[in-house]
């Protein structure tokens, strides 16, 4: 029996030798002793499975720079359609990388891998992108890589003025963050990013995403008399002779300074409210420009009176405010900012009054035929709201208060409780805001300081005409491009305006390449087609500039469409 297996697998083996010399043959080719063969049926067409047939999404994370395996990374799925809206899952990678989820309905979703220490990734492999989908269909195994290039890191050593390394010192990166209202200072998007000093002084600030940072180092205390005060790189107290500094993906930067000294003091005082009322659950805040080394004490609730240690020289701002958040149906509590310089010495016999903000009101005037509001409800009627420009944290929430900028039919406003510098806008579905003027000046864009009083002359003009702006986007081989991100930004700039309504941009890349852009007031722009967008770019002055040469000019006229033809910038 052994041998009569051995024979027909020799035979067996023989054939298909003989059937790989010269060229291949098919199996029609082949001739079985049973006369030509009648060629086979094609297969039916495989019956599209039901649109309710659950889906798998699966992949494997890596770390960019060495390809290694990341266990415990996070993968994040956000479902974007109607199918699956509301739909979001999380899951960490196992020691492999692997990572899977299961029985997931069909449709559009956002994926994004993130890990400590790596940049978050989105699923075309784009740190930062704002906008990035994938579509998953009916049945589908759709897997999904993802390599995650680690963050930037700065490092450094803080001394003292005899070079001797200082150990347990703050040190924080502080990340220029470019919004539709301005300019604003957060800590770095990574953990952590503010450590603290070893016993060599060192500091390490890993996975940091690309940007504009400055570093500051505090050494709290609160006994009086000389210690080290906050610092600024390189070596300065003053924020505004800070040193700025970019860093890209994966950049590795080092920041080494000397702490200075200075006499801590004291600050005392006492608050009043205008009314005369007690301060019951109030504080008074003692912040810096940076919020970095701010302070915090509750108010006497009798005598109003406050008191802050160790205080070092600087700039900053005192706040007075109450700690209850709630809607402000009867009188609003009380607040006050004021600006505050501390030197050598202590500061005593502070008195501070709070009020209530001050009241801005005017008049709106309606452009056009439409509706001043297509739905009946309270809540949806037109109103002019102020938006709070910068950082200023003395600024009490102005849509707390539930009648605030309500517009009465003869088309007058009032807006109570500002403080800070605002910019003034219309809520309502089918008006555009045209302009806004305070005897007879155009601040449309260039924010309001309320701090000078209030005022009764605003004039607010809307209308119902709209500039609608559409096109389409080719790669350099003339197809729509997988994902794009288009960004509208305007030709020149009118000095102090915020770009807030000026800004705008595009993320839902449709197959056939086209888009729509938000509403952008008349106007000249640029107009950009992106593979991806960091996060603050849109408002980011300097990265229009970079782009301006390949980007497409355009002008919108009151009431205009426009349709632009966009080549992808790679």
């Amino acid at each position: 029996m052994v041998r009569s297996r051995l024979f027909v697998t020799i035979a067996i083996s023989a054939v298909m030798s003989i059937a790989g010399l010269g060229h291949r043959m098919t199996a029609s080719q082949i001739s079985t002793g049973a006369g030509t063969p009648t060629p086979s049926a094609a297969p039916p067409p495989a019956k599209p499975l039901p649109p309710t047939t659950p889906a798998t999404v699966h992949g494997r994370v890596v770390a960019a720079d060495t390809g290694k395996a990341l266990h415990r990374a996070r993968v994040h799925l956000q479902g974007m359609g109607n199918s699956n809206d509301g739909l979001e899952l999380d899951v960490l990678t196992d020691r492999d990388g692997q990572y899977r989820f299961q029985a997931i309905p069909a449709g559009r979703y956002a994926l994004q891998s993130s890990k400590a220490g790596f940049l978050d990734t989105s699923s075309d492999q784009q740190p930062g992108l704002r906008y990035s989908t994938i579509s998953v269909a009916a049945g589908e195994a759709r897997r999904v890589d993802f390599a995650l290039p680690r963050g930037a890191v700065i490092s450094g050593r803080i001394t003292d003025d005899a070079g001797e390394p200082l150990a347990s010192v703050q040190v924080t990166a502080l990340r220029f963050n470019y919004s539709s209202n301005g300019v604003r200072l957060f800590p770095g998007n990574a953990m952590p990013f503010s450590g603290r000093t070893d016993d060599r002084g060192e500091f390490r600030l890993p996975g940091l995403s690309p940007g504009t940072y400055l570093i500051v180092a505090d050494y709290q205390t609160n006994a009086p008399g000389e210690s080290f005060a906050m610092t600024y790189y390189p070596g300065t107290l003053r924020f505004n002779e800070a040193r700025r500094f970019r860093v890209g993906v994966s950049e590795q930067v080092t920041a080494s300074f000397t702490m200075l000294t200075a006499r801590q003091v004291r600050v005392t005082g006492q608050a009043r409210s205008s009314t005369g009322e007690s301060f019951q659950d109030y504080r008074v805040t003692l912040r810096t420009e940076t919020m970095i080394g701010s302070r915090v004490a509750q108010l006497n609730q009798r005598t109003g009176a406050f008191e802050f240690e160790g205080v070092p020289p600087g700039s900053y701002t005192l706040d007075v405010s109450s700690n209850a958040a709630r809607m402000y149906n009867a009188r609003p509590p009380e607040f006050a900012s004021v600006p505050l310089d501390v030197g050598d010495q202590d500061v005593s016999g502070l008195l501070i009054t709070t009020g209530s903000g001050v009241a801005m009101s005017g008049r709106v005037i309606f452009e056009g035929n439409s509706p001043r509001s297509a739905v009946p409800e309270r809540s949806q009627q037109p109103r002019v709201y102020a938006t709070i420009v910068g950082t200023n944290f003395g600024m009490r929430s102005l849509s707390m208060y539930p009648n605030n900028g309500v517009i009465a039919e003869d088309g007058s406003f009032t807006i109570r409780g500002g403080l800070g510098k605002v910019l003034f806008r219309i809520m309502t579905p089918l008006w555009e805001l045209k302009s806004v003027t305070l005897d007879g000046v155009d601040i449309t864009d260039v924010p309001y300081d309320t701090t000078h009083g209030g005022t009764d002359r605003l004039e607010i003009v809307v209308t119902d005409q709209r500039q609608v702006v559409k096109g389409r986007v080719v790669d350099a081989l003339g197809r729509p491009p997988n994902r794009f991100v288009v960004i509208a930004f305007p030709s020149d700039q009118k000095e102090g305006a915020v770009l807030g309504r000026f800004v705008t941009q595009s993320g839902s890349a449709n197959p056939d390449g086209t888009f729509e852009l938000g509403r952008l007031p008349p106007g000249s722009y640029f107009a950009a087609a992106l593979a991806s967008l960091r996060d603050d770019a849109p408002y980011d002055t300097d990265f229009h500039q970079s782009i301006k040469e390949r980007a497409t000019p355009f002008h919108l006229s009151p009431g205009e469409s426009v349709k632009l033809e966009l080549s992808l910038i790679e």
